[in-house]
């Protein structure tokens, strides 16, 4: 019976997959520049616009990628993803087109994604249908590295979450390397495992130099622009040496306005999480410092940036509900000095 329903759970997250590679999101802007980069082995850009531009309506109508010199300008803020691209970029050497190369990367990250929430959860039901959530299954329509981004910061938090802390920490720190803003999950819970004396002060000092070190070297290599250019400007030649507080300000707000609804699910579910006082309930807390500080540095209106964190939080809530010995005994009411008695009690003994 238990195999049944696990090759129904397969058989699912492959439909599930297969959909999201046959059809990928149409208005999805950021795949045509990751196809300029994988074709820029070994086609001149020149030709490479006029392939791209003309590709799907979205890329017609683009006012950014509006000639060859600004798809060339544009191409630096998508190369520091570096194990995307050269993944992407094998994929298509060993035949398929460089299109179908960005829909399998993230089709085959989905699937494997479905897998870890199963192996984090050990429920069909619950983990289809998280799987099924608009929020989760866009990832594998999108043709940029957030479903393998997601798949590596997830397995990651699992590593740590269970206290297999090298392969966790190894995980995270390869996350850089596939989207360099990971380095703020990296670093929140390396600060994380030190507060909770998980971590030496000296290996998390070593591990910060080395994930700080590998951004500025990736976007040395990129030759990316900065963090400036993702708050104003059209193109990033024209970006301004500063940025005003007001323009940080306006994009705060605008695109807080987007994003708090679509994240409104997933603090419902972290905070029936919190309610259900699941003992892992705690790793809550350096998700949301995570999330929290990656918007004040990045403000993007966009939900896909939190898929890790949806992902993470909907695994935690699931482990909760339904393992009753995952969570603190007879603490539902009580007020949270006695619960933190009653668990202090619990592990003495």
């Amino acid at each position: 019976m238990k195999s049944t329903k696990f090759m129904m759970y397969v058989a699912f997250s492959l439909g599930l997959a297969a959909a999201c590679y046959l059809r990928p999101s149409p208005d999805d802007f950021d795949r045509y520049v990751y196809e300029s980069l994988i074709r820029s082995a070994n086609q001149p850009i020149e030709d490479i616009y006029r392939i791209v531009k003309h590709e799907s309506p979205r890329a017609e109508a683009s006012t950014v990628m509006d000639s060859s010199e600004h798809l060339g300008e544009l191409e630096p803020l998508y190369a520091i993803r570096p194990i995307y691209v050269q993944l992407a970029t094998l994929i298509s050497r060993a035949g398929l087109s460089p299109g179908k190369s960005i829909n399998l990367v993230s089709a085959i990250s989905l699937f494997l994604i479905a897998l870890l929430a199963y192996a984090a959860t050990q429920n069909y039901l619950y983990s289809t249908l998280l799987m099924a959530t608009p929020a989760v299954a866009i990832v594998g329509r999108l043709g940029g590295p957030d479903a393998l981004s997601s798949l590596v910061v997830v397995a990651g938090c699992m590593a740590v979450l269970r206290e297999k802390l090298f392969v966790g920490i190894l995980l995270l720190m390869i996350s850089i390397w596939i989207r360099t803003d990971n380095i703020v999950i990296g670093l929140v819970l390396f600060g994380w495992l030190v507060w909770n004396r998980k971590l030496s002060g000296l290996y998390a000092g070593a591990l910060t130099a080395l994930a700080i070190g590998s951004v500025e070297w990736i976007n040395t290599l990129s030759g990316n622009y900065g963090w400036r250019v993702l708050i104003g400007g059209k193109y990033p030649a024209e970006i301004r040496p500063g940025i005003r507080l007001a323009e940080y300000a306006h994009a705060f707000a605008v695109n807080a306005e987007s994003l708090v609804p679509q994240l409104a699910p997933w603090l419902l579910l972290g905070t029936a999480a919190w309610s259900l006082r699941s003992r892992e309930r705690k790793f809550l807390v350096p998700v949301v410092m995570a999330c929290a500080l990656h918007y004040l540095l990045f403000p993007s209106g966009e939900a896909r940036y939190f898929t890790w964190a949806s992902l993470v939080t909907g695994i935690l809530f699931i482990r909760a509900l339904v393992n009753p010995e995952n969570r603190v005994p007879g603490l539902f009411g009580a007020s949270d000095a006695e619960a933190r008695v009653k668990m202090a009690t619990e592990n003495a003994a």
